[in-house]
Parts: C-alpha cells; structure tokens; sequence
C-alpha cells in the first residue's frame, strides 16, 4: 500500500446534545466503508488514538482521495457531521510507521466448541481489546444486516511494506502494510 496521501474526516461536534460523536463517527466510517467497497485495495484506514473522532484516509494519489472524497460529500452524515480535511502529502514520510488490523473477537458459537474449562476465548479477546483501550467501529453489515463491533488493534511497525488494504480500509494478516503515524 503506497500511503502517500491523507485526509482526515473528523466528525464536528454536533448542535443536538442527544447526538454522540462516536455513534456519527461509525455513520460517517459506514459511508466510506461502502466507498472502500466500490473502489477495493485503494484505501487505507487509520483511527488517530489521540483524536478519537477523526478517520484518517490513506490512498497512494491525491486524486484517489478526490474521488473518494467526490463519493461521500454529499452524502447527509457526511455533509452535516463532519469535517473533511485538506489532502495532506506524506509521501516524504520516513518514520514512524504504524499497521492498523482487525482485532478478531470469537463468536460465542466458537466458545461453546472450546474444550478447555478456562474463560472463554471470546471473553480473553474482549479483555484484552478493552485493555488495550482499542479504537473500534460499529458496524452493521450491507448484507447480513447483522450489526458488529469491529475493533482495530495498532501496532508499531518497522516500515510501510507492500500489503493491500481489506474493504474495511485495515491491514490483512497475510498482507500486511503499515501507515504514517502521525499525530
């Protein structure tokens, strides 16, 4: 993934106190998730921990974050409760790199399989996320209709590497890749 190029899509916050950034926030990442879709392996997801409310939008030209941001504007969660930040180049970026991946949580059907007599897998799995305070998105499938947590583990990483992103925007297992860890 060549991750040349941002922009942050930071939710405002909103005039309704009734309104929750974070639940706009997954509003907002599931109009760019079905972007991410029409366009795959084009664009990679970063969530700031220091700006919970901000999703940050990797793509190797700026031209792709134009068209993507051209899909989503005028979208009404989009246009009403966020922000779009200019394309930023990041192309000259030299390091720190950070791999953002999905932080798989079992299904309780897989706990009833298990065999052990320990704590469930599922329940380590959420420990461990909420632990590690990781950021997360709800999410409810186009297909399924089923609704999810998806919780984005991040990890340090040596370099950018050359993996794609899944349609979720995140680093694979089998093709890793790593973003600019910006501020």
């Amino acid at each position: 993934m060549q991750a040349n190029y941002y922009a942050d899509f930071a939710v405002a916050t909103p005039q309704d106190p009734d309104l929750d950034k974070m639940i706009l926030r997954n509003q907002v990442y599931h109009i760019l998730h079905g972007a991410f879709r029409q366009l795959p392996a084009t664009f990679a997801l970063a969530l700031p921990k220091k700006k919970p409310e901000v999703l940050r939008v990797f793509a190797a030209t700026a031209d792709q974050l134009m068209q993507l941001i051209a899909m989503v504007k005028q979208h009404w969660t989009v246009r009403d409760y966020a922000v779009i930040s200019p394309i930023h180049d990041v192309s000259a970026h030299q390091g720190p790199w950070a791999s953002y991946k999905r932080f798989r949580i079992p299904t309780a059907k897989s706990d009833r399989n298990a065999k052990d007599g320990h704590s469930s897998l599922k329940e380590r799995r959420l420990r461990e996320a909420q632990h590690q305070r990781m950021p997360y998105l709800q999410i409810i499938s186009s297909s399924t209709k089923q609704r999810f947590t998806l919780f984005v583990q991040q990890v340090a990483a040596e370099q950018a590497g050359d993996g794609l992103p899944d349609g979720y925007g995140l680093a694979r297992a089998d093709q890793p890749f790593a973003l600019p860890d910006l501020p």
